[in-house]
């Protein structure tokens, strides 16, 4: 994708080590302005997706959709960073969650579990589908999931008692 291609390369350094540089303007000729401008929403996206995934909204789906829309990030990458991104965002949003006692205990094995198992199969589908399907599949959930939201937003949710 676009991305790929500016921005941030890796450089050999004495023991191979990898470190970053930034160019001045990426392939096409686009100056500064538009690198930073491609960063900044890139770290805007990371902003609003830490907010929603630590308030338990799925932020994912956001930073997916602005990396992949806006920064011409593959899919499969973005979900990469999207993971990336979880793991800090929700160790750090899980501290007041425990300080309020908001977390279920009884509901955390299963959900661990099921999650476990599921990522497995996350994985697995991610690495054989072609990209093309799996930008439809996530375009799809985020369509039933937007069209749940709208019309099912006047009606009262159950509650499962743990």
């Amino acid at each position: 994708g676009r991305f790929s291609n500016r921005g941030v390369a890796a450089a050999k350094m004495p023991g191979d080590v990898a470190a970053p540089y930034f160019r001045t303007a990426d392939a096409v000729g686009r100056g500064e302005d538009a690198v930073l401008t491609e960063w900044l929403l890139i770290a805007a996206a990371g902003l609003v997706s830490g907010a929603l995934g630590a308030m338990g909204l799925g932020g994912g789906g956001i930073l997916i959709l602005c990396l992949t829309a806006f920064a011409g990030m593959e899919q499969v990458t973005a979900q990469g960073v999207n993971l990336l991104l979880f793991i800090p965002t929700a160790l750090l949003a899980l501290i007041p969650y425990f300080r309020k006692k908001l977390i279920c205990t009884r509901a955390l094995l299963p959900a661990i579990g099921a999650g476990l198992a599921g990522s497995l199969l996350g994985v697995w589908l991610s690495g054989t589908l072609d990209p093309e399907i799996l930008r439809k599949l996530f375009g799809g959930m985020l369509v039933l999931i937007g069209l749940r939201e709208v019309i099912g937003s006047g009606k009262e949710r159950k509650s499962i008692k743990f």
